[in-house]
């Protein structure tokens, strides 16, 4: 009869632990609750950077719509990156320049991974494979012909 007894006590005192546990924990969930709500995302400053809109293979053409300004934190900018701060004009710029290497979508653009219209180079870059340039010496009387 006494084991019967302990084991009752036992399950009550079980029981008034898990309720009190139940009470304590419910009281702390709504506590971190209303902590969360009461926490505001911290505002990072930005910068623009000019990033490749879509993804471009070796040599290809770099489009004004390959390109856009993106808000970039201004604690990650490399001094390497075009931001609109320094070179506002730098989508006309750049504009019809080819991929040195590969650029991935959304990858900050710098000039070292483009080969500009000025630079050297620039046609052996945009010809097809097995394609030949040549030069012509060409004057005033040729040239109408």
């Amino acid at each position: 009869m006494i084991r019967v007894v302990l084991i009752v006590i036992a399950l009550g005192l079980a029981a008034s632990a898990g309720w009190m546990v139940k009470i304590y924990l419910t009281g702390q969930r709504a506590r971190l609750t209303e902590m969360a709500a009461n926490l505001k995302p911290q505002q990072l400053p930005t910068t623009d950077v000019l990033v490749a809109d879509s993804s471009l293979d070796i040599t290809a053409m770099v489009t004004k719509g390959a390109m856009r300004w993106q808000p970039w934190p201004e604690d990650n900018v490399n001094s390497n990156y075009i931001t609109r701060k320094d070179r506002p004009d730098a989508i006309d710029k750049l504009a019809g320049s080819a991929a040195r290497q590969p650029l991935v979508a959304g990858e900050p653009i710098i000039e070292g991974k483009l080969i500009l219209k000025k630079d050297g180079g620039f046609l052996a870059a945009v010809l097809e494979e097995g394609g030949r340039a040549i030069t012509l010496k060409v004057d005033e009387a040729s040239g109408i012909a």
